[in-house]
């Protein structure tokens, strides 16, 4: 596995140095949710192969959302998915400005918290980012994307089965969502966890970063229109013997 996880990532490296800008929203979105993958996953590979579970899990849930927003994008019809990956890009942008605003009133204990840690010029650009929208606040365009673009939303489109080109695997794996309910009640301090812990595995742990890298890898492999034959080498081998482990 971990050797189809370094092909993976030596597939993305090549599709990224291909890219030249100014690219599609979709592009971007999907190769900033590919990078998230390749980033969390390496860590969450190393993790699990020691036997450090907690970490391990908390990395891979991480891993798996990046690949059900990608998944979602892929099943958009092509003339549909710009403006949802522009709408994707923009939450960052939300997500930015709302944080400054509610640093900027100074009302949420934990945004004053960090105010002692920000240098004047790092204040300014949150006070002006906060000002950018006067008359209205940024929390309910805020609250609209993250509940447009929560997990469980997302992995409820009927859409999401369509195939990847280029492997058997039929869309997003509902056994991945199976195991990210699993590892959100693990990763949160809840006495639950002790009834998940038992049943979360290295191995599994390692499947599921493997999936949500073919996931996101190839979505960005398709909307970019590129070609890559480590990436198809490496997600085939690994289909292969993953789809014998589940039967």
């Amino acid at each position: 596995m971990l050797q189809a996880f370094d092909m993976l990532q030596r597939g993305y490296t090549a599709i990224v140095s291909e890219l030249r800008p100014p690219v599609p929203s979709s592009v971007e979105a999907c190769d900033f949710l590919a990078a998230h993958t390749i980033w969390f996953g390496s860590g969450a590979l190393k993790l699990a192969t020691q036997g450090i579970i907690p970490p391990a899990v908390a990395l891979t849930r991480t891993c798996i959302e990046a690949a059900a927003c990608s998944r979602y994008l892929f099943s958009c019809a092509a003339t549909e998915r710009d403006r949802k990956a522009g709408e994707f890009l923009e939450f960052r942008v939300v997500c930015r400005a709302e944080y400054a605003e509610r640093y900027h009133t100074g009302n949420d204990p934990r945004i004053v918290a960090v105010r002692n840690g920000l240098d004047s010029d790092h204040r300014a650009k949150l006070g002006q980012i906060a000002k950018a929208h006067p008359g209205e606040s940024w929390q309910k365009r805020f609250s609209e994307l993250k509940m447009a673009w929560n997990f469980d939303a997302l992995v409820k489109a009927e859409a999401m089965q369509k195939p990847l080109p280029g492997f058997s695997l039929q869309g997003f794996d509902r056994l991945v969502v199976n195991e990210y309910d699993c590892y959100s009640y693990f990763v949160h301090p809840n006495p639950v966890v002790t009834v998940f812990a038992p049943q979360i595995r290295p191995d599994r742990i390692c499947q599921n970063v493997l999936l949500s890298a073919i996931n996101t890898v190839g979505v960005l492999l398709q909307v970019s229109g590129k070609n890559n034959e480590d990436f198809v080498k490496a997600g085939e081998a690994f289909i292969k013997k993953y789809e014998k482990i589940q039967q």
